[in-house]
């Protein structure tokens, strides 16, 4: 999982919220290791050819990232912007 945004969550000394390349994901501090709980490119988000490059708590405790056309698909490259909350 590539990440581009980790955030801390309360009460959990054990895992991060992160933004990653294809979407949001847990990430254990301890072991490194990683899991989707959600995909950008899954039936419930549906952007394929995004990946996402940044992110922010505001302050209601909303975990927002940003995406961005894959450079890497030239394909899809059509400069969209999304912001998607979790």
């Amino acid at each position: 999982m590539f990440l581009s945004k980790t955030v801390d969550i309360v009460n959990n000394d054990d895992l991060w919220l992160c933004g990653s390349k294809y979407g949001f994901g847990l990430m254990n501090k301890k072991t490194a290791k990683s899991k989707y709980i959600a995909r950008f490119d899954d039936d419930t988000i549906k952007i394929e050819g995004q990946i996402s490059n940044d992110g922010a708590v505001d302050s209601q405790g909303r975990f927002w990232v940003g995406t961005m056309a894959d450079p890497m698909d030239f394909t899809k490259f059509e400069g969209i912007l999304t912001y998607l909350s979790i």
